[in-house]
């Protein structure tokens, strides 16, 4: 007991005015607890008079009270700020000057007196009555993104209501390219390709604008163009391209030559021309009856094996068969509507066995599926005069006399292939070979 009495007389807990103040319950003496930074009693003296018991009752057992801070003096305490407490609760160092525990509480924005519960709102960005929407209720204008600064909002942008002025944003709306601050309504017009004043017209301010020009270092068509503006130049920017050769008088492909296509009367060796491609085939007829032929061949199906060749000139195979060779255009299609015009054929042909019945067939395949030109010679055996026959054929396509053609309405217009049909005579075993040298294959027109 002794011991005990010299502790509590040592014990010295901070001065303060009236009761001692304290941080914990450590600071405090024997039997009092701290209570809102003050050593009190419960149920004694002095009074706890903040402290709320177990249950949320007080010491005096009243129901506890809810206080909030109000750290910017408008009379409403933060809304995060809830504490249950007994009394009024003191404010700590830490809290703001003129800060103040009240029972009123609800402030969104406890920094802000001018924002509060009951508060005007005005156009600033804030929540000012805290009714959980920013401005609202006031007076609303369309503005529009600049993100180029240059005082005009994007043409293109939907339109953000606003109360007044926002940072990068612009009540003008007619930006054409809000990413440069050089094109804007009222810039100046200058030949770049650009609609620099956004009035919808490019580069208005050259009048050579969209005049016709010839750029001689093209060819043909090609050379036609209309003045432009190229990387802040007027230039001659080509407007057209290389198209179907016509008869027209002009180089319709760009390639140099004027009217080259067989129709227009010039004369074309289709074994040296560039735009062609050919191919051999082997088909089959019952018979070997070519009097059967209704049809182009290139893309009929055939079983018979195929081991001719074609180097451009010599056409060389083995006997047996149907041998097919075509000459097709690379080109949309040809021309062939000229007056007088003919296919001139001229090649050196051997077989061992010779060739049989009216042939060469020949076949102009139109454009279209199933459509074509069949020529043949009106007497057998033109091709039989032995086994080494020279030919040399002017064949008129409209109007001939010495080859029988078949569909004559086909359209000349648009002819993509000439096939040739022969048959070599298969007179040994093993079959024979045969070879055909082609000296000309072109259209041309008859005096």
């Amino acid at each position: 007991m002794a011991l005990l009495l010299a502790l509590t007389a040592c014990y010295q807990a901070p001065p303060a005015d009236g009761p001692y103040r304290c941080l914990a319950d450590g600071d405090c003496g024997e039997g009092m607890v701290c209570d809102d930074g003050l050593c009190c009693v419960i149920g004694g003296t002095p009074a706890c008079t903040t402290l709320v018991l177990d249950g949320g009752v007080c010491a005096n057992g009243a129901a506890a009270k809810r206080y909030y801070l109000d750290k910017d003096g408008d009379g409403f305490g933060g809304a995060n700020s809830e504490r249950l407490a007994c009394a009024q609760p003191r404010t700590v160092p830490d809290d703001a000057p003129n800060a103040q525990w009240i029972e009123l509480g609800g402030d969104c924005l406890d920094d802000d007196p001018s924002a509060h519960p009951g508060a005007a709102e005005t156009c600033d960005g804030i929540d000012n009555d805290c009714n959980g929407e920013v401005d609202d209720g006031l007076p609303r204008v369309d503005l529009y993104p600049d993100r180029d600064n240059d005082g005009y909002g994007d043409l293109a942008a939907s339109p953000s209501p606003r109360c007044g002025p926002t940072p990068g944003m612009v009540a003008d709306a007619s930006d054409c390219k809000d990413n440069d601050a050089t094109v804007h309504p009222g810039a100046t017009e200058i030949c770049n390709g650009i609609d620099d004043d956004c009035d919808g017209v490019k580069d208005e301010s050259a009048p050579e604008l969209g005049k016709r020009c010839f750029d001689s270092a093209r060819v043909g068509a090609c050379q036609r163009g209309k003045i432009a503006c190229v990387d802040g130049a007027l230039v001659c920017a080509q407007d057209a391209t290389p198209a179907q050769e016509r008869c027209n008088g002009v180089d319709d492909d760009c390639n140099g030559k004027t009217d080259e296509q067989p129709g227009c009367g010039g004369p074309v060796n289709l074994l040296t021309d560039p735009n062609v491609t050919t191919g051999v085939k082997i088909v089959d007829y019952p018979g070997g009856n070519l009097g059967a032929v209704t049809t182009c061949q290139k893309n009929r199906t055939s079983n018979a094996p195929t081991n001719d060749t074609f180097n451009g000139t010599t056409w060389s195979g083995v006997a047996g068969g149907t041998h097919v060779l075509w000459v097709e255009t690379s080109m949309p299609y040809w021309d062939l509507r000229k007056e007088k015009l003919a296919l001139h054929i001229q090649f050196t042909a051997s077989a061992g066995g010779g060739f049989g019945g009216n042939m060469p067939i020949i076949l102009l395949c139109g454009s279209a599926s199933g459509e074509f030109i069949r020529y043949q010679p009106k007497a057998p055996g033109f091709m039989s005069g032995g086994t080494s026959i020279s030919v040399d054929q002017h064949i008129p396509l409209v109007g001939t006399s010495v080859w029988s053609p078949l569909y004559p309405d086909t359209d000349l217009l648009n002819i993509v292939r000439v096939e040739i049909l022969v048959q070599p005579v298969l007179s040994s075993s093993p079959p024979p070979a045969f070879s055909i040298k082609f000296q000309k294959l072109g259209f041309e027109v008859l005096p």
